[in-house]
């Protein structure tokens, strides 16, 4: 049986801590609605200035399972990923020479925060209202600052796009 390597256990730590956080961040959202997939209540939500209902049981139950898959089996699935990666870097030692592996340890860990702004993207999007009709006047009570959808695309080409580059260089260079 093979053990990890310390880059490979620094990588876990650091990515298990943020994850939980991302999690956290999350905030008075409800990703997970399992008290609500039994409802028979109702809800609305506005699509092309049209108001729309919908039952809370089939949005909360499809959110369950987008979620699970999104905040949950993805980000393992990259873990592993990331892991298998690192496995080649068993004698690396702290130095300047070795900037670009921590590097892309950093940013590795970081892209858990990823899937939390693809996740954002959706809440702000036209087109998936109806996933989070329970949760709107959540949604709507972050104000401007929390902004459209497009900043929080920026974050997940940030968050997922410079651990790529720098796997590329890593594995290519």
């Amino acid at each position: 049986m093979n053990s990890l390597n310390v880059i490979q256990e620094i990588f876990l730590v650091t990515y298990a801590i943020l994850w939980g956080a991302m999690l956290q961040s999350l905030g008075n959202l409800q990703p997970f609605p399992w008290n609500k997939i039994l409802s028979k209540e109702k809800c609305t939500y506005l699509s092309n200035n049209k108001q729309k209902e919908s039952r809370l049981r089939h949005t909360s139950l499809c959110r369950l399972i987008f979620s699970i898959i999104l905040l949950n089996i993805l980000p393992f699935g990259s873990l592993l990923l990331v892991l298998n990666s690192l496995s080649a870097y068993n004698d690396v030692i702290i130095s300047l020479k070795n900037f670009p592996i921590f590097f892309y340890l950093l940013f590795s860990s970081l892209s858990v925060f990823g899937y939390y702004r693809f996740y954002r993207v959706l809440t702000k999007c036209e087109w998936a209202r109806w996933l989070f009709c329970d949760e709107l006047d959540i949604i709507a009570s972050e104000g401007p600052e929390e902004g459209d959808y497009k900043g929080h695309l920026i974050g997940v080409v940030f968050y997922w796009g410079v651990p790529v580059v720098m796997w590329f260089i890593l594995t290519f260079y």
